[in-house]
């Protein structure tokens, strides 16, 4: 067998993939500088044989794309009349609608459709889009193989502008199809009269749209990049862009998706038996896999060694907003496997994750790292190794703030202030990758930590580097709060405190109970954890002061004992 069909094959583990080189010409078309897929074979001649097949249909695509028409005056009119026959093919009649509703219901939509009608006139006129035409129009311009971007100021416009007749014209067509469902529906808009003749609609048809089925813009995998791409820059929900952390989770997720129903499989083909087939092999997701493992590996029967519903349910989730995506963007006129879902894990109060107990917490303050070790790198075993180093400080931050481990690693250590009236560390999601946006606040710290020597270390780091980390010597190559979990999660394990039910985050459980049995008011807890209230009346003004919640705090009992307290604030 001829060796070229070795230098497209990689290996990941035991199982082979397929890398393909883009020309260079043709990385702006695609998005990237590489095509990667596994081949879920660890037959070594199985799999030369796939890659060759595969370079041969690769080559074929690269030839398309390169014949793709450069940029000319009529793009714009071709993807509005596109656009038009799209949202045409997409419309369907009212159904299950009562008659005594019926005429309700059309007096209710004709005054929608007026507003409508106005407001995109008036764009067209002001020339001035909303974004979501501009994310739209980004979309549909790259469905015709050109970069938006690249268009000049003019052609943007004149893509944003047909976008905008063609849903006039839509608005038209509707208004005549509540009158005729019979009589086939001639553009009053000369632009669109040469688009796709829209024909009589039977009642209770559902019609889909003609797509392009064979446009390398339409596969799967290129509008999974799209989706990335768009998630990771400026977010798809309003929310902002995606953290880093969630882009590779979804990644990960979503390539599973794509090697399950095929990379050039066109989005109008996904169907309610793919979405479900991914349902079902998720939940028998084994716990550990990692993204190079094919979809097929990363599945176990072993109901033990299988991911919680939870985590199943997460994962599946991602796959449901990336179909949801399509619909709104009308690639698809509806999400396949809409019905589908998976239950939340229902677990027992026993089964709950918990705080540490009193015994628990003065087990882990009369431990190695607080009284001795044998050295920095045997910190579980006893001896005479004293540092109050970054792990110390670490785990008292963590016990008297609450905070979030990932919040504690990142704050930098100008944002620590140990020194004024009111001593407090201030979170900032400008400075540093926080979970929400109620987690932006400012937290107060707990007098016994100044007792405990907290701004000598605080002032340290200041004076060597204040815009460095605070906690700048625990550090990874891999994702730092997950090492630093793992670590401390062994640490526990070791001096005995080893029950399934408690975590490094039983912290924030126990500091938001000791604020509860204080009895601070649910809005100062909220805030000073991080967490959104549903209170109305947290809306109105900006909450409790710095000098309140400091106050607040001071008064909790975190279940410490007397004699464990004075042995730390020697």
């Amino acid at each position: 067998m001829s060796r070229r069909g070795h230098k497209y094959l990689c290996r990941r583990g035991d199982i082979f993939q397929l890398r393909l080189p883009v020309p260079k010409e043709l990385h702006l078309k695609l998005r990237r500088k590489e095509l990667r897929w596994t081949l879920g074979t660890e037959d070594k001649r199985k799999a030369i044989r796939m890659s060759l097949q595969a370079a041969l249909a690769f080559h074929d695509l690269c030839d398309n794309l390169r014949r793709m028409k450069d940029v000319s005056q009529d793009l714009a009119e071709q993807i509005a009349r596109k656009f038009y026959e799209e949202l045409c093919a997409a419309w369907s009649p009212y159904q299950d609608v009562h008659p005594a509703d019926y005429k309700r219901l059309l007096n209710k939509n004709g005054a929608a459709r007026a507003d409508l009608f106005a407001s995109l006139e008036d764009q067209i006129v002001r020339r001035d889009f909303p974004p979501s035409e501009w994310e739209s129009a980004k979309v549909r311009t790259e469905a015709f193989g050109k970069n938006f971007d690249h268009l000049s100021k003019l052609e943007q416009l004149q893509v944003l502008e047909g976008m905008a007749k063609a849903r006039i014209e839509f608005l038209n067509f509707d208004e005549a199809r509540e009158v005729s469902l019979l009589d086939a529906y001639q553009p009053k808009d000369i632009l669109f009269a040469s688009a796709s003749p829209v024909q009589s609609i039977a009642i209770g048809t559902s019609v889909q749209p003609n797509l392009t089925t064979d446009d390398p813009s339409r596969h799967l995998s290129m509008l999974v990049a799209v989706f990335l791409e768009r998630g990771s820059a400026d977010g798809i929900s309003g929310s902002g862009p995606w953290k880093q952390k969630t882009t590779n989770e979804i990644e990960r997720t979503l390539k599973w998706f794509v090697e399950l129903v095929g990379p050039t499989t066109p989005v109008t083909a996904i169907s309610n038996d793919h979405v479900r087939e991914f349902k079902d092999g998720i939940l028998r997701l084994q716990r550990g896999s990692y993204s190079e493992q094919s979809f097929i590996h990363a599945q176990t029967s072993d109901k033990s060694l299988q991911v919680s519903k939870t985590t199943a349910k997460k994962a599946f989730g991602w796959v449901k907003t990336f179909l949801n995506w399509l619909a709104n963007e009308s690639y698809l006129t509806a999400a396949p496997g809409a019905k589908l879902s998976i239950s939340k894990q229902q677990k027992s109060s026993s089964d709950e994750r918990r705080k540490f107990s009193p015994v628990e917490l003065n087990r882990i303050v009369s431990s190695p790292i607080f009284t001795g070790s044998k050295s920095e790198k045997r910190r579980y075993e006893p001896g005479s190794y004293q540092c109050k180093d970054d792990w110390y400080w670490l785990l008292l931050m963590l016990f008297y703030t609450g905070v979030r481990l990932n919040e504690a690693l990142q704050i930098k250590a100008r944002f620590v202030d140990a020194e004024g009236k009111f001593p407090h560390f201030e979170f900032d999601g400008k400075h540093q990758d926080l979970k929400t946006f109620s987690s932006d606040r400012i937290v107060p710290m707990h007098p016994d930590l100044i007792a405990m020597g907290f701004a000598t270390f605080v002032n340290r780091r200041k004076k060597e580097d204040p815009e460095a980390r605070l906690l700048r010597g625990i550090t990874s190559n891999s994702e730092l709060s997950n090492y630093a979990s793992q670590r401390l999660g062994r640490y526990l394990d070791r001096i005995g405190v080893d029950d399934e039910l408690v975590t490094i985050h039983s912290f924030r459980h126990g500091f938001k109970d000791a604020l509860r049995d204080a009895m601070v008011p649910d809005t100062a807890i909220d805030k000073m954890t991080g967490h959104s209230t549903k209170s109305v009346a947290a809306e109105y003004g900006s909450g409790a002061s710095l000098a309140t919640m400091s106050e607040y705090l001071g008064k909790a009992n975190f279940g410490l004992s007397d004699a464990v307290k004075s042995k730390l604030m020697k």
